[in-house]
């Protein structure tokens, strides 16, 4: 099995040599400007679950220069203790341009990277809502290769203060794949997390649960999350 993963992850390297080279660009190669809106938080977080270690980044900033174009990075990774384990969803990388058709609505167009599937173009819409409390993301899409796939995403954060320093952490995370051409179900999931925030540090408990092809087997990963979000 992991003769069959190690050229899934040479190309998914290879995307993130792309990744890096974008986010410099995004980043202005590190000179900031005068009067810039400060960049959303770069959350990066590990679920240890009872069957697998899951992996997400998300990574979103504007141009240098522009207030309309921007960029969009959505990583995940899955290791499973279990090597016999067949997982059809090892790597997955979505990095998208976007462009703001208005303040909190944008265009998008770009490419996913899929363990199985290859580098598949996508383009779609993205609602963004951020404020200290709460965070709303609605993102659907369609994805062109190997056969057309509609994509919703919804992303749900809210972050009351508990205590001084200290808020809850609470974020429902939803997809859903439906394959075009077949009318079937192709991929979904629904994650769950309640934990406590400090600072750029969130930790607590995690559940998982994912759906795979038309007759939507499912899995289950129970465990606990640490995310940390760097400041850019």
């Amino acid at each position: 099995m992991m003769m069959n993963i190690l050229p899934k992850i040479a190309v998914f390297k290879y995307h993130l040599q792309v990744l890096f080279m974008m986010l410099q660009v995004a980043f202005g190669y590190g000179q900031a400007e005068e009067n810039k809106k400060p960049n959303a938080p770069f959350p990066i977080e590990l679920t240890f679950g009872d069957n697998n270690i899951n992996f997400q980044a998300i990574f979103q900033s504007g141009f240098k220069g522009s207030e309309k174009f921007g960029f969009f990075n959505l990583s995940t990774a899955f290791v499973d203790y279990d090597k016999q384990f067949n997982r059809e969803e090892v790597l997955t990388a979505k990095s998208l341009v976007t462009y703001k058709l208005r303040k909190q609505l944008s265009a998008t167009a770009g490419i996913q990277f899929h363990s199985l599937k290859g580098f598949v173009p996508a383009a779609g819409l993205q609602y963004l809502y951020a404020d200290s409390r709460w965070l709303l993301v609605i993102f659907p899409s369609a994805l062109f290769l190997p056969y057309l796939t509609l994509e919703g995403v919804f992303i749900a954060e809210y972050k009351p203060r508990l205590f001084e320093k200290i808020d809850v952490y609470s974020r429902l995370q939803m997809l859903y794949e439906y394959n075009a051409e077949d009318k079937l179900h192709d991929r979904s999931f629904i994650y769950l997390r309640l934990g406590v925030s400090r600072l750029n540090f969130s930790y607590g408990l995690a559940l998982n649960f994912d759906y795979y092809g038309p007759d939507k087997r499912q899995e289950e990963n129970f465990g606990v999350f640490l995310q940390y979000r760097f400041l850019r």
